[in-house]
């Protein structure tokens, strides 16, 4: 992990140009003394350019954070569910929860192109219950969008939010019941509370790889869906100007590793308690 990370700040500090690799090194070694020649241009060019690249990261943060939330309104109840089946039933819940996770993710965009496509199996249904008269137009939308990441993350939701409920003693719902506490306050005061570190851990689970997800915005969403992760990919691949992908990289990596350490933080406050 620590290399490629290093790779990565030694490329944003370089200037770009023609060959392989696209960059110049930023070290020198001349008669054994070893020259460093850092090069900050590429991250004063983003603080420059900052309003064009408001709109990728917006988007990018709205996308993913939407279908974060949703993941977690499915997740959270499929994970209590999961918590209070038998072993048996919970075994094979899992299997259920992590089947899809383990087939290949294009596998999975093209199932979901084929599933809302125009011609696709859900628009046929409709179609032949005369509940609509022409296709719906939900392939190149946000839809479709949320539609593949929750298909895709909706198992990094559910397994930390799972964790935490199962380490929850189960007395203690008895002894709320006895001082009269009803469901709704049995699981605002006890579950929702004693699961907020897996809830956390999922959010950022399901979030931060969103947030520069490619594959799925690039095959399901549409044209002006521009995303961070698509902007990496077009800055390395198409105009091979690696120093400002990596600048822009290493800026996205710091604001993600906020949450993080909020995470962190969490963690330790409530093993604290």
């Amino acid at each position: 992990f620590a290399l490629p990370l290093v790779e990565i700040i030694e490329v944003s500090l370089s200037i770009p140009k023609r060959g392989i690799p696209p960059y110049e090194e930023i070290f020198e070694i001349n008669n054994f003394v070893i020259t460093f020649k850092p090069n900050f241009s590429n991250y004063f060019f983003i603080w420059e350019n900052k309003r064009e690249l408001f709109f990728p990261i917006l988007n990018s943060f709205k996308l993913s954070f939407i279908s974060t939330v949703l993941c977690l309104l499915l997740g959270y109840p499929i994970a209590i569910w999961i918590a209070g089946s038998s072993r048996r039933m919970k075994f094979i819940l899992l299997i259920m929860i992590l089947l899809p996770f383990w087939i290949s993710s294009l596998i999975k965009i093209y199932a979901i192109m084929n599933f809302l496509g125009n011609y696709g199996i859900l628009n046929s249904i409709l179609i032949k219950l005369n509940i609509i008269k022409y296709p719906l137009n939900l392939m190149r939308t946000d839809i479709s969008i949320y539609y593949g990441m929750i298909i895709s993350y909706l198992p990094l939701m559910v397994l930390p939010i799972l964790s935490s409920l199962s380490k929850i003693d189960k007395d203690i719902y008895e002894v709320a019941s006895d001082l009269g506490a009803s469901s709704f306050v049995q699981f605002i005061t006890l579950t929702l509370s004693l699961s907020l570190a897996g809830i956390f851990a999922g959010f950022l689970l399901v979030f931060i790889p969103s947030f520069g997800e490619f594959v799925i915005p690039e095959l399901l969403g549409g044209s002006d869906q521009i995303m961070i992760g698509k902007l990496l990919w077009t800055e390395f691949f198409r105009s091979r100007d690696w120093p400002f992908a990596s600048s822009l990289a290493i800026i996205l990596l710091i604001v993600l590793t906020i949450p993080i350490v909020l995470l962190k933080s969490i963690y330790n406050r409530q093993d604290s308690l």
